[in-house]
Order: structure tokens, then C-alpha cells, then sequence
């Protein structure tokens, strides 16, 4: 958990150096493991939603402002892929088995900023 922490971290920088903004992100790690929670990289996941950010607020000095609405993220795990913007804080459910979790993740930007 510690090496994904770090890896989310490095990508959050990236994010807010690149977009000029201060989000920060955290996960919320179930209070028990499954084999699949070690089996995936829950960052790699997270670091999805942070990709469609940097999409988004690259795409256009008015998609710029945009992302500013983002205060923070979290990332969790789900039987099912969610995506919720409340108050400048995304909630992003992962679920390990979903697909194209990046463009899923920039449509709901797209669509909800």
C-alpha cells in the first residue's frame, strides 16, 4: 500500500504542476485486503482519473478553469466503476475488471464539469 501511496503522490504533482491547480488525492483502502487488491495496482487505476484531469484541463484555457472545481479524489474499490463529482471532491470507485478506465474517466469529465 505504501509503494501505491507513493506512486498516486508523484502523479498528483505531476497533475497539479501541469494544470496549476492543488488537488490532492488519497485512497480508501478497504479495512481488509482481497487477493485482488494485491493482485492489481490500485494507482495505476487512480492515476487514470488523474490522466483524463490533465486532458481536460490541457484541452483549452476554458477546460483549464474547469478542473479548478477539483479540490480532491479518492479512490476506492467497487463490484462496480463509479465516478462522482460533489463540492470539488471526485469520489472514483475502481473495479479491477472495468476497461478503458481513463476515457471512461475523461467522459465523465467532459460531461460534468
Amino acid at each position: 500500500m505504501a509503494r501505491e501511496e507513493k506512486d498516486l503522490a508523484e502523479d498528483v504533482q505531476n497533475t497539479n504542476q501541469k494544470c496549476g491547480i492543488n488537488i490532492a488525492a488519497k485512497f480508501n483502502w478497504p479495512t481488509q485486503l482481497k487477493e485482488q487488491d494485491r493482485k492489481y495496482s490500485a494507482s495505476s487505476f487512480c492515476m487514470d482519473l488523474l490522466w483524463a484531469v490533465r486532458e481536460v484541463c490541457q484541452s483549452s484555457p476554458a477546460a483549464k478553469d474547469t478542473v479548478t472545481q477539483i479540490k480532491s479524489l479518492t479512490c476506492g474499490f467497487a463490484a462496480q466503476r463509479s465516478l462522482a463529482l460533489k463540492d470539488g471532491v471526485i469520489d472514483y470507485k475502481i473495479e479491477w475488471e472495468a476497461a478503458n478506465n481513463a476515457y471512461y474517466a475523461l467522459d465523465y469529465l467532459k460531461n460534468n464539469l
